[in-house]
């Protein structure tokens, strides 16, 4: 029987191979595979194993919950996530530049300025929204 559990408190690989060491030592488990990114551990047990075991095992830094019980169809629906097209990654970025550039061509417009007026103030605007980004 495939289980997954939910295992808060690990930091490091290290952390992952001591809880994964514990978690082979008991005798329900046949195969253990514990995740540090998903802080995750995969277990393919001979009999169902409950929560409170498997926290009483490991010291008090760690906090287990199940996570979900293993049904492929469930695995199938987990995985398949729809990605985004670079059209949708790109849309508040273009929204931005967008509302730079309509707002450098009106502001100068209603003074009576020229096009390098224009190019100034697209500059100006460019430079004030996209310093608060980061990347």
């Amino acid at each position: 029987m495939k289980q997954v559990f939910k295992i808060e408190g690990m930091t490091c690989s290290v952390c992952a191979t001591g809880v994964e060491q514990k978690f082979a030592e008991l005798p329900e488990v046949l195969k253990c595979n514990v995740f540090l990114q998903q802080k995750t551990a995969e277990l393919m047990t001979s009999t169902p194993v409950n929560v409170k075991l498997l926290q009483s095992i490991l010291p008090d830094k760690y906090a287990v919950s199940e996570f979900l019980a293993y049904n492929p169809d469930q695995e199938r629906t987990l995985t398949s996530v729809k990605e985004k097209t670079k059209i949708q990654q790109l849309k508040p970025l273009l929204l931005i530049l967008g509302y730079v550039t309509v707002a450098s061509i009106w502001i100068p417009t209603k003074q009576g300025g020229t096009i390098n007026d224009m190019m100034l103030t697209f500059m100006g605007l460019f430079y004030i929204v996209f310093s608060f980004l980061s990347f």
